[in-house]
């Protein structure tokens, strides 16, 4: 191993353990030393121009095919193909070899841990050329896991408000966190889910090729509404995606502290990561930051309050408190960006938030395509003030 370290520069440093190269691999010195080489001696434009500069260059170029297929033992020089990566590889052969050759019915199988670049390409292909994909799971033989059956002595139950064989939604209640943290050892949602399908016989993870129920749209812990719950993999992988692409519209409501002037607007800003899981936001462009787009609509006014219904453009970290905060207009009841002062005078000690709707607007070509057009609604917010 340290003869092989020996090649590689940067590992040569004895504190660096380098695992990231299927991102980004080291370079080892034969490498670094045959492009420097290149840039002084041969760079030009290989195979583009009849200047001996560029003929050279192309020399160069053709000749490392030429090692390369004899590297690896191909049988023609013209077997080898230069990418830019892995990802632009895997894209040419799912849209040469795959377009060409798929029919109606044949199968694609790939695992259902794979990268994007070898998942996003595949769905497009057997779409258009009518075969089918196939995901692989992966059982214990390859991987020692220690699971989780703590979620078999939960008897807590769910706000189910729709469930099919392939999603389920839930109001959220307030104080209760989606998924497990490092702190946390309290029931979490994706816990009563799993218990909820157990209890069905729906999900046993004792069975080898047993999918575990996941949650598709997380919620801050005092928020409360709906969240979507897939139960296979197909679904998690399609509820991400339209979400993604906006097909699925969420909505929200809150409280806000003051007297929201304009009846609606949309407001662009930028959000940074902070300490102490806390945002910051500023209303220029700055790098480290990223844009955030925010649409609000005022629903009524009270005893200087505002009931508005929140529309996320976009979907970062804390938007909408941060952002309302921002704009001074604090969510009640908000204790990380809210006013101290209104809360304890209200004794609302959570935010008044709700995810409150969700409206499939589904473009054609999934399992999920019987949703479109549908639109769930909590039945109750859950606001401790109610004044509206």
């Amino acid at each position: 191993m340290n003869t092989i370290k020996k090649d590689f520069p940067l590992l040569e440093n004895e504190n660096i353990t380098y695992l990231d190269s299927g991102a980004t691999t080291q370079k080892p010195i034969q490498v670094i030393k045959a492009v420097e080489e290149f840039y002084q001696k041969y760079n030009a434009n290989p195979h583009r121009g009849a200047y001996s500069l560029s003929i050279e260059a192309t020399e160069q170029y053709e000749n490392t095919r030429t090692k390369i297929a004899e590297f690896i033992n191909a049988r023609h020089r013209e077997e080898i193909i230069f990418s830019k990566n892995a990802t632009e590889s895997l894209n040419l052969i799912a849209y040469s070899y795959g377009m060409d050759n798929l029919k109606k019915d044949d199968e694609v199988v790939i695992s259902i841990m794979e990268h994007h670049s070898n998942l996003v390409p595949w769905q497009k292909v057997t779409k258009k050329t009518g075969s089918k994909l196939n995901y692989m799971y992966i059982n214990d033989e390859f991987f020692e896991i220690k699971k989780n059956t703590e979620f078999l002595t939960i008897n807590s139950s769910l706000n189910i408000i729709y469930e099919d064989e392939n999603i389920l939604i839930v109001n959220k209640p307030a104080g209760t966190d989606v998924h497990r943290g490092s702190q946390n050892n309290k029931e979490t949602l994706i816990d009563i889910i799993k218990s909820y399908l157990y209890q069905k016989n729906e999900y046993n993870p004792d069975e080898e090729n047993s999918f575990s129920p996941a949650i598709c749209n997380r919620l801050d812990r005092n928020t409360t509404g709906l969240v979507i719950a897939a139960k296979n993999a197909q679904s998690l992988r399609e509820i991400n995606e339209r979400i993604r692409s906006r097909e699925i519209v969420k909505k929200y409501l809150c409280i806000c502290c003051g007297i929201i002037s304009k009846n609606e607007f949309i407001k662009t800003d930028y959000l940074k990561k902070c300490q102490h899981n806390r945002v910051e936001i500023i209303s220029n462009p700055v790098q480290g930051y990223k844009k955030i787009i925010t649409g609000c609509k005022v629903i009524s006014r009270k005893n200087n309050f505002t009931l508005a219904e929140i529309n996320l453009i976009t979907g970062r970290t804390h938007q909408i408190r941060a952002h309302l905060a921002y704009l001074g207009y604090p969510i009640l009841g908000d204790g990380k960006y809210g006013s101290v002062t209104v809360n304890k005078r209200m004794g609302i000690f959570h935010q008044q938030l709700c995810a409150y709707s969700l409206e499939f607007k589904l473009n054609s070509g999934g399992i999920l395509d019987y949703l479109n057009g549908k639109i769930f609604k909590v039945p109750d917010t859950g606001f401790s003030l109610n004044i509206f």
